[in-house]
C-alpha cells in the first residue's frame, strides 16, 4: 500500500487510506493516512478487535478522476502475470429478473418494462398482485402469472460475472497457474474469475484501489487556495484541527456528518467508544449473523437510524464540551 500511495503522491494524486487500520501509527508514518494518532488518542480497539478473525484492513481512496492512473501503475509495477482485478458476482434483483424472464417467455418489451417499472430500489422478493395491476396488467393472466413466479425464483441467483470496483489480487508466482485471467470490458484492464470470498478463502493478498469523488473536490479546493492565496495545503496539515466553531455548528445541528478528530476527555471515552461502534461497521459475517439472529448479536441499525443516532451523539459531545 505504501508503494501505491507513494506513486500517487509523486503524481500529485490526492489519496487517503481507510479501513480498520486507518490512522494507525504505521499507516501515518508510511503516509497512507494523514491523521497523527499521537494527537487524537484513538482507541486501540479500533485496530485490534477480538471480534475480527483477520488482520486490520487497509483500503485507499484516490481521486475518482485519476484513479485509473493508479490502477495502471499496479499493472506496470507488478506485471499482469501477478496482478489482476478480482471479480464480483452480480445477482438477480427484481427488475433484472422480470426483464430476463419476460424475454425468455416472449413477452413484449412494453409488458416487461411496465412490470419492472413498478419495482422501487434494488431489493425485494418479487412482485405482488398490486404491482402487477399498477403496471396495467391482469395478475390472473397465465403468462403474466408464470413470469412473476419464475422471476421470484430467480432473485438472488447469480446472473453474471463482473469486475470488482477496485480490488486487486497480488501473487508472487504466476497468477494464471491458479486461475484464468481475462480481459475486462474497459481498455487495459484484466481480471480473474474469482471473487473476494474465493480470494479470502485461499488467503491470497488483496488490495483495494478505490475512487472517491470528494477527494477530487478537495484537491480542486487546494488548487484554488494555492492560486488565490498562495498557500498549498495537504490533508495532513489543514489548520486548525481543533476548531470551536466546528463543534458549535455540531451542537446546533448545522453539519451533515460529524468527523471524529478531537481528543476526548476521560468522561467522554464511553461516548467515543459508542461513536466508534457507529462509525466502524462490524465484520460482514457478524452483520449477517445479526440480521439472522438479532436477539443474540444485537439488532442492527438501518442507515437512516445510524445517521440519526450519529447526529444525536454529535450534539451530545458538543454539549458536554461546552458545559465542561
Amino acid at each position: 500500500m505504501h508503494d501505491i500511495v507513494r506513486y500517487a503522491r509523486s503524481q500529485n494524486i490526492l489519496c487517503q487510506g481507510r479501513g480498520s487500520a486507518a490512522n494507525s501509527a504505521v499507516c501515518y508514518v508510511l503516509g497512507i493516512t494523514s491523521v497523527d494518532p499521537t494527537k487524537v488518542d484513538l482507541l486501540f480497539e479500533r485496530f485490534i478487535s477480538s471480534e475480527r478473525l483477520e488482520p486490520p484492513d487497509i483500503d485507499v481512496d484516490f481521486e475518482h478522476s485519476r484513479r485509473e492512473e493508479v490502477m495502471q501503475y499496479v499493472y506496470r509495477r507488478y506485471g499482469r502475470h501477478r496482478a489482476a482485478i478480482i471479480a464480483t458476482v452480480i445477482h438477480y434483483r427484481p427488475r433484472s429478473a422480470i426483464r430476463d424472464v419476460g424475454k425468455a417467455l416472449g413477452l413484449t418489451e412494453d409488458v416487461t418494462a411496465a412490470l419492472a417499472d413498478t419495482v422501487w430500489g434494488s431489493w425485494g422478493k418479487g412482485l405482488d398482485e398490486m404491482q402487477v395491476r399498477q403496471a396495467g396488467l391482469d395478475p390472473k393472466n397465465s403468462m403474466v402469472e408464470l413470469a412473476v413466479e419464475l422471476a421470484a425464483e430467480l432473485i438472488e441467483f447469480p446472473r453474471h460475472l463482473s469486475q470488482h470496483v477496485g480490488g486487486y489480487v497480488l501473487t508472487q508466482d504466476r497468477l494464471d497457474t491458479y486461475v484464468p485471467i481475462g480481459n475486462a470490458a474497459m481498455d487495459d484492464r484484466t481480471f480473474i474469475e474469482w471473487d473476494k470470498d474465493d480470494v479470502d478463502a485461499l488467503n491470497m493478498m488483496k488490495v483495494d484501489v478505490l475512487a472517491l469523488g470528494m477527494l477530487t473536490c478537495i484537491r480542486k479546493c487546494f488548487d484554488l487556495i494555492a492560486d488565490h492565496k498562495g498557500e498549498r495545503y495537504e490533508l495532513a496539515d489543514i489548520k486548525p484541527q481543533d476548531d470551536d466553531e466546528v463543534y458549535r455548528h455540531a451542537a446546533e445541528g448545522r453539519i451533515a456528518r460529524r468527523v471524529p478528530g478531537r481528543k476526548p476527555r476521560a468522561d467522554e471515552h464511553a461516548a467515543a467508544a459508542e461513536a466508534a461502534e457507529i462509525l466502524r461497521p462490524r465484520h460482514r459475517s457478524r452483520d449477517r449473523a445479526a440480521r439472522s439472529d438479532p436477539g443474540r448479536h444485537g439488532a442492527s441499525l438501518s442507515p437512516a437510524a445510524e445517521w440519526h443516532r450519529e447526529g444525536e451523539l454529535s450534539v451530545a459531545l458538543a454539549r458536554a464540551r461546552r458545559q465542561g
